[in-house]
């Protein structure tokens, strides 16, 4: 429930930001947005996912791990700020920046990664309640201001961007700890023996991450580069919005699945992994056919008729929709039994091909050769999963693929 809850607030939120920005100014948010998700990214250098990891599957002391986690992300997240910060400032492909978004970004980077580690617990311990209040509540806060300063005519790119990556991870951060301040006990000392065994896991995992934020993100850049156009980037990145709706409902569940997946193993892992996956395509393939015929009611009931040019993005990328599900998900299986490799496998064919197709197909169509190269190298990622599922594995594609109407099938899942 609480990822429809997070997709409605998505939609809430992202209805009121375009039509206060327009397609220019979502264009220049998008690419900062990114930024800050770059840094934190390179900040957390993995360790946050290894919490997982280390508790669940090596059943390492939890508060040894969360301390030595959180003092080394802090110091990581500071070197990580300052390299950002100084991009931001003599940088121009951003466009104009100032000393709030400047803030902002750095905010996101230190608040977002210590979110994580004290939210690793939540998802450690499959606490659904917790993830929900954590993913939830800070979204409903800042959609209600943002709808506030749109309906005074407020809103603009910098209180947007201060509310969004300043406010929303600071509140969820908050939360984080109070829901956490009873559970461990948290030292400031760094076990070192925990730390190297965590960064030659963390640099596997953020390898992979850092792969994930390409593919999904690199085409902007590149759009940006070759149009030096931010309009072109804002239609692009609400079709992604709209052809990535299906994968965004699932995202508290595909959380869970790491840590599910990580306490199974042999037959039971492989019947879970088929029976959930099939589920996951099956509601994938008809939520795509339903944004594929109403694409363009879509982009002008929650964009407004600036954003309507992207209707032609969505009908291209929305046909690798299910792709990039599939191996979003398998990602979670690598990852759980500690295959990093398979995941920089996947990511790597997704993540190269993505940059040579951009670079090739933006240079010759524009704007629509972003969403071909999107769709082909979501495709690619999709197989590329499939084939070391069927392989490493032993996982039947037939069964992932071919949809199972049972109803029972059905109720199991969403009852799990």
């Amino acid at each position: 429930m609480s990822s429809y809850l997070s997709l409605g607030l998505g939609l809430v939120q992202t209805m009121i930001v375009s039509r206060a920005l327009g397609p220019e100014l979502v264009g220049q948010m998008s690419l900062l947005r990114q930024v800050a998700v770059f840094g934190a990214q390179i900040g957390s250098f993995g360790l946050p996912m290894g919490i997982i990891y280390f508790i669940n599957k090596r059943k390492l002391d939890r508060d040894t791990v969360i301390g030595s986690t959180l003092i080394a992300t802090q110091l990581l997240s500071l070197l990580s700020s300052v390299i950002v910060a100084l991009m931001l400032i003599y940088a121009d492909f951003f466009g104009e920046v100032n000393i709030i978004i400047i803030l902002s970004v750095i905010g996101f980077i230190f608040f977002s990664n210590s979110r994580t580690v004290f939210h690793s617990l939540n998802i450690a311990d499959q606490d659904v309640k917790r993830m929900s209040l954590i993913d939830v509540l800070p979204t409903v806060l800042c959609v209600g201001i943002l709808l506030f300063l749109y309906l005074y005519d407020l809103l603009n790119l910098n209180n947007i961007l201060f509310l969004n990556i300043f406010i929303w991870p600071l509140i969820g951060l908050i939360l984080a700890l109070l829901i956490q301040k009873n559970r461990i006990k948290l030292t400031f000392s760094i076990n070192v023996k925990y730390l190297k065994e965590a960064f030659s896991y963390g640099s596997q995992v953020n390898l992979s991450d850092f792969l994930v934020l390409i593919n999904s993100s690199i085409t902007l850049f590149i759009l940006k580069y070759y149009t030096s156009d931010f309009t072109s980037v804002g239609y692009f990145s609400r079709a992604i919005s709209v052809t990535t709706l299906i994968n965004t409902a699932f995202i508290s569940f595909l959380r869970l699945l790491y840590s599910h997946w990580a306490q199974l193993s042999g037959i039971e892992l492989k019947k879970s992994v088929e029976r959930i996956m099939n589920f996951l395509v099956l509601v994938s393939i008809v939520g795509c056919i339903l944004i594929g015929l109403f694409g363009d009611w879509i982009v002008l009931i929650l964009f407004g008729k600036e954003f309507l040019p992207a209707t032609s993005l969505v009908q291209i990328i929305i046909f690798g929709a299910t792709g990039f599900l599939i191996s979003k998900s398998l990602l979670k299986l690598f990852i759980s039994d500690g295959n990093v490799k398979y995941n920089l496998v996947c990511l790597l064919v997704g993540g190269i091909s993505n940059i040579i197709l951009s670079v090739i197909l933006i240079k010759l169509y524009g704007v629509k050769g972003a969403g071909f190269a999107q769709l082909f190298s979501s495709i690619l990622m999709g197989l590329t999963a499939l084939y070391i599922a069927k392989s490493r594995y032993g996982i039947s594609i037939s069964r992932i693929l071919i949809p199972n109407f049972s109803i029972k099938n059905i109720k199991n899942i969403i009852k799990r």
